[in-house]
């Protein structure tokens, strides 16, 4: 147990700033005190820099919390920010971080049971559930070793509460990391810009015998995204179908890569094939069939560079 061990949270936010303001209350609010709060700015041009300067920092003071507020020179993407997050993290003299996006919260109680479970080589997260219903989660997840999918509390039984499942996570979720681990493990890869950075860094954390847990009793809420997870090729398959082009294209190189860095060239090509017969046949689409596809001969180059394309298109 690491009970009296001091914990550093860290939020990256992106133009989301009441959902950045409501994940921090419910971080302040939290039965086990946090010491240092960091929030990472991704160069936001929605007011969040002149709420996070002008107002925060009075705030959180005044529950006895350090405060540090990084805004960054561009937009570089989730897997840029929690970088960056880490980074700052490790200039403090925090035992613990506990790492999340803005648009989810915890449970109140959610810090007090991941710290009561963490061991000094914890990577644990909490149950991520839907903000709306609170009974299904916001994002499936698969049990490690097996084709069992949870989408709901439900499926794990009427005691869930104690379940602990081992080797699952969901990375950057309000996951929980031990000083120990980041040593070892080293900063989250920011080439990733989004998705696949928290599967990146969950591989990597694995290699160095961390202890890798969902801890259920421990809640945290995200909304739910019900492109995610989709059911494919007869129910068999499932495949996150993202919302933009953007994120469709980072998603297909970015699984790719890992793929292949972890599994191999097999389960790499197994998912390139995954994602052309989703916007082949399950749902058809030429335009995602070429992102895909273009993801996909990137991802086997190694070229980091090219979702810059997407982005412009969206400015």
């Amino acid at each position: 147990m690491v009970e009296d061990k001091s914990v550093c949270a860290v939020i990256v936010t992106f133009n989301r700033k009441e959902l950045l303001k409501r994940c921090i209350d419910h971080i302040l609010l939290q039965t086990y005190k946090v010491k240092k709060l960091i929030v990472i700015d991704n160069h936001s041009t929605d007011g969040s820099e002149q709420y996070i300067s002008h107002t925060l920092g009075d705030f959180i003071a005044s529950f006895g919390i350090e405060f540090c507020w990084k805004r960054l020179d561009e937009n570089l993407g989730g897997a840029g920010g929690f970088s960056k997050g880490v980074e700052e993290f490790m200039h403090s003299e925090c035992d613990l971080i506990w790492l999340m996006d803005d648009d989810g919260f915890p449970d109140f109680n959610c810090l007090n049971l991941l710290v009561k479970a963490a061991k000094d080589n914890a990577f644990i997260g909490p149950i991520v559930l839907s903000e709306s219903d609170k009974e299904s989660l916001s994002f499936p997840v698969r049990i490690s070793s097996s084709l069992k999918v949870i989408d709901k509390l439900a499926d794990l039984g009427t005691d869930w509460k104690k379940c602990v499942l081992k080797g699952v996570v969901l990375p950057f979720n309000g996951t929980l990391i031990s000083r120990q681990v980041v040593e070892s493990v080293g900063l989250p890869e920011p080439k990733y810009f989004i998705w696949g950075d928290e599967v990146d860094y969950t591989e990597r954390a694995r290699r160095t015998g961390a202890d890798i847990s969902t801890i259920c009793a421990a809640l945290y809420f995200h909304p739910k995204v019900d492109n995610l997870g989709r059911s494919m090729f007869f129910g068999l398959l499932r495949f996150n179908d993202p919302s933009n082009e953007l994120k469709l294209y980072c998603y297909c190189r970015n699984n790719f890569v890992n793929k292949k860095k972890y599994n191999g060239i097999l389960y790499a090509i197994m998912f390139a094939c995954k994602a052309f017969w989703y916007c082949c046949f399950t749902r058809p689409s030429l335009g995602n069939f070429k992102i895909a596809l273009l993801a996909t001969i990137h991802g086997i180059k190694g070229d980091f560079s090219k979702h810059t394309i997407f982005l412009e298109k969206r400015r």
